[in-house]
């Protein structure tokens, strides 16, 4: 038994390490890719670092402002029509899903 709880601490510590964190059974890698090609441009998509543009707040702001369904909603709009200076960025529902886990993720980031 000590030896199964072992090699389970140590699977935990290499997926965090490698930036995989689980959250709600969806590896928020997926998210983060997702962010990286789609939003990195304007936003800020980490847990800490500002935004290229100053009128695009960080994603862990964003994700702070908004509940996880409100979030969702946004990214649908998002994907759809755009907002303001963004265009509009197709968005399937599982990447909207990914994406809204990376985001409540990095929100829930503690800052330095």
């Amino acid at each position: 038994m000590r030896s199964l709880r072992a090699c389970l601490a140590a699977l935990a510590c290499s997926l965090l390490a490698a930036g995989c964190a689980t959250v709600g059974g969806v590896l928020t890698s997926r998210g983060e890719s997702i962010a990286r090609a789609q939003c990195s441009g304007c936003h800020a998509i980490g847990a800490v670092g500002e935004s290229r543009s100053p009128n695009a707040p960080p994603l862990r702001r964003i994700g702070r402002q908004y509940a996880k369904t409100s979030l969702a909603h946004e990214l649908e709009a998002v994907s759809e029509v755009g907002h303001y200076a963004m265009p509009p960025t197709s968005l399937s529902p599982d990447e909207i899903d990914d994406l809204v886990d990376y985001i409540q993720h990095i929100a829930a980031a503690p800052t330095l």
